[in-house]
């Protein structure tokens, strides 16, 4: 009868630990379900603002490209205002030659 008890006061020992663990097994799959639930918030906030820098970057893209080719077009807008004034200097250059010759002409 005692062996009995003894024995039984084992298996309600051995109850009482299975329950013990099970209950920090829930307690830790809580936990897991709570850490799991933050890292996914933050898994889905980082895509949306990647997304949203891939759309940014893409407009910003299309802004420069358009830049440079106003770039472009001022720089051959330049360019042609520099060979006017090539050109005009050159005429200046010939006009003072000629008014020179014509005064040294009329002395």
């Amino acid at each position: 009868m005692e062996e009995e008890m003894d024995e039984k006061e084992k298996y309600r020992n051995l109850a009482e630990q299975f329950e013990t663990e099970i209950e920090n097994i829930k307690s830790q799959c809580e936990e897991h379900a709570k850490e799991k639930k933050i890292w996914t918030e933050k898994e889905t906030y980082l895509m949306s603002t990647q997304t949203d820098l891939v759309k940014m970057l893409s407009a910003k893209s299309v802004e420069v490209e358009d830049l440079n080719v106003n770039l472009d077009t001022q720089l051959s807008m330049i360019e042609n205002k520099d060979k006017e004034i090539t050109e005009l200097n050159k005429g200046i250059a010939t006009a003072e030659s000629e008014q020179k010759k014509l005064r040294q002409l009329n002395n």
